[in-house]
């Protein structure tokens, strides 16, 4: 069960970094930016997008720890706490990238 969550996490963090980075669904952002202002804001923040695709993965993988007893409020929960997890993950790797290849000085 641990091992699920674990990869529930980068999971969650990895399918949101996709969705706001990526390129290649640039016009399909475009698009559904056109929806309104909520739309725009989830597709162009990672910390807003990771709430629901945390919320979406926990559902996915049928995320239970036997907690509540309403089959459906347990998932939205941890779902909640993947986006919290995914974030600081998502943060530890940058911490990491940024100690494996410093940005050069400004110049003088």
């Amino acid at each position: 069960m641990l091992a699920r969550f674990i990869f529930a996490v980068i999971l969650t963090e990895a399918l949101t970094e996709l969705i706001i980075e990526a390129q290649i669904f640039e016009p399909i952002k475009l698009r559904l930016m056109r929806i309104g202002r909520f739309v725009e804001t989830l597709l162009t923040c990672g910390y807003c997008m990771s709430v629901w695709v945390g919320v979406g993965v926990a559902y996915l993988f049928r995320l239970r720890f036997g907690l509540f007893d309403l089959w459906w409020i347990e998932p939205l929960i941890l779902g909640f706490i993947l986006h919290r997890l995914a974030n600081t993950w998502h943060d530890v790797l940058g911490w990491i990238r940024r100690k494996k290849y410093p940005e050069p000085p400004p110049p003088p």
